[in-house]
């Protein structure tokens, strides 16, 4: 799965190749589509272990993914991103790198799913800070209504308006005034900092009525102010808020594998592979075998719940039995081979390892 969440599914089973033992691509899909929707469980920590941050930072973006062929997604998936942070610090000039994040994702539709989402987000920021110190949550986004959502969740928040959003309105509006677009952008962002929303209404009226195809940029761009109006405020003024870089963060964890190049994804598959690529982002891909095996454990789980009484006890031991006589009857081959076949580094004994390997996944 460390390979499938950069690769394509072929890419990472030919990686496993060796000799003439093969796995498909569609045994990776499986291993990925297998992921718990819910990821490892972010434990709790002891009051005198959380952090104490005055400020926190949550910065929220989607990105549009392709269906395969569900005829329910005809304009494609919507892959939510959500990260977490403390701030952000200079790198180097112009580059500046979060601190601490961490990151939630996947495809949640609908509002009883992002619901779940930002309840989530709120958990992982109770069992980390310590809210007797934390001052106040900042959520930055384009001002989507699922991003607002946050603001019903997460407590002592406050939703900022992302101000790349705000500045392609206004460029998109003032390209229609010609010569004087610099000037029409002066004057929009003059009304912004001294608070004058009926100013900026009457300069956008002003603009569509002149302005000949000017009627869909004005309307987004009006529709955009008044509805975040107060948010805009609070991204001009208040001295806490840091600039979103959502987009980019959208392109690097979401789109370099599942909506930059012309592919088509299931519902199932697209979230899984948001979810995974959160994940390794967080822990990184060397702890992806815990993943596989907490979710061997919760199918293990789920089987005795639905059993009773002996019943549990033979779906146990049944499966001890499989995983015992398959590890046995590869043992006998490879003792066979053996005899013939030395080194420590052999093919044989390499072909015995991934199949070691990809039986406890």
């Amino acid at each position: 799965m460390a390979e499938a969440q950069v690769h394509s599914y072929q890419h990472a089973a030919d990686s496993l190749q060796i000799g003439n033992q093969k796995v498909s691509r569609t045994t990776v899909m499986s291993k990925v589509h297998g992921i718990a929707e819910e990821l490892l469980p972010e434990p709790e920590l002891p009051e005198e272990e959380k952090k104490q941050c005055d400020y926190l930072y949550i910065e929220a973006d989607e990105d549009h993914i392709h269906s395969q062929r569900e005829p329910d997604c005809k304009n494609g998936m919507i892959g939510k991103l959500i990260y977490i942070f403390e701030g952000k610090d200079e790198v180097c000039t112009g580059r500046r790198e979060l601190r601490f994040p961490h990151y939630l994702g996947g495809l949640y539709p609908g509002s009883e799913a992002n619901a779940s989402l930002w309840t989530e987000v709120d958990r992982y920021i109770r069992n980390h800070y310590d809210l007797d110190v934390l001052k106040t949550v900042y959520i930055s986004g384009d001002g989507g209504s699922w991003i607002k959502a946050g603001r019903d969740y997460v407590g002592k928040s406050v939703f900022v308006a992302d101000r790349f959003h705000l500045m392609k309105y206004i460029n998109r509006v003032a390209r229609y005034t010609l010569d004087n677009a610099d000037e029409t952008k002066a004057r929009f962002y003059k009304y912004i900092y001294k608070n004058k929303l009926l100013a900026a209404k009457k300069l956008l009226t002003r603009i569509q009525n002149h302005c000949a195809g000017s009627d869909k940029a004005v309307e987004e761009c009006r529709t955009f102010l008044i509805n975040n109006w107060e948010a805009i405020q609070k991204a001009f003024h208040d001295k806490h808020v840091i600039g979103c870089s959502a987009e980019s963060h959208v392109s690097h964890v979401y789109s370099d594998r599942l909506s930059s190049r012309p592919m088509g994804w299931s519902r199932r598959g697209s979230d899984r592979m948001c979810r995974l690529r959160c994940f390794v982002r967080n822990y990184g891909s060397e702890k992806i075998i815990d993943l596989v095996r907490y979710r061997r454990e919760k199918v293990f789980q789920e089987q005795h719940q639905l059993a009773t009484g002996t019943d549990g006890a033979f779906v146990e031991s049944e499966a001890k039995v499989r995983r015992t006589r398959s590890r046995s009857e590869l043992a006998k081959y490879f003792d066979a081979l053996q005899v013939t076949i030395g080194g420590p580094y052999s093919t044989v004994r390499k072909t015995f390892a991934i199949r070691e390997r990809l039986s406890e996944i």
